[in-house]
């Protein structure tokens, strides 16, 4: 994948340190991108397997489903985000979403390793680089600078989101403490 593409997915990322596509051929690089974005569905399907929940279904279909595929499909177009993002939004503003506590997502912050200034400075980070891009202009030997630091700064905090949602969702308590209807 060539950087005029852009895409703050895993292999954009990667792309940057290191050109898979010179280094393995495409149908290589096509399975490792399916076993990838399989392994990173799997830990939501297992929860929803055992422990089945319409907030885990949420938390699956928004964070897994959606995240898993713009972060490893072989090829991905930068508006697929928005499959992330949308559904959240449509459920928040019709008050039908409730992703629970803030002692919960703290708490989940926390196991996740990050703390609330480390989350609060990735977003500062994220302002500086869209500023950045806005009003200054880039090396002229390095032209794409401020685009390439926004994909991987981004592809990182999407990393970051996947895991954090797992924690969440396995964090939960839906499936565990409701009682099995006959």
């Amino acid at each position: 994948m060539s950087f005029k593409d852009k895409v703050a997915s895993v292999w954009c990322s990667v792309n940057i340190f290191v050109k898979i596509k010179d280094l393995l051929p495409r149908d290589t690089q096509i399975l490792i991108s399916f076993c990838f974005t399989l392994l990173s569905l799997l830990p939501a399907c297992i929860k929803l397997t055992l422990h089945p929940s319409p907030r885990g279904f949420r938390f699956a279909l928004v964070s897994f489903c959606a995240l898993s595929f713009f972060l490893f499909s072989f090829q991905v177009h930068e508006k697929s985000i928005l499959l992330v993002a949308l559904p959240r939004a449509v459920w928040r503003a019709l008050g039908r979403c409730h992703l629970g506590t803030a002692h919960l997502q703290l708490r989940s912050l926390n196991r996740a390793g990050l703390t609330l200034t480390q989350f609060l400075a990735s977003v500062a980070l994220m302002v500086l680089l869209t500023l950045m891009t806005a009003v200054l202009d880039p090396p002229r030997r390095l032209p794409d600078l401020f685009s390439v630091l926004v994909c991987f700064v981004s592809c990182l905090n999407f990393l970051f989101f996947l895991v954090y949602f797992n924690i969440m969702m396995w964090d939960s308590k839906d499936g565990r403490s409701q009682k099995k209807i006959n």
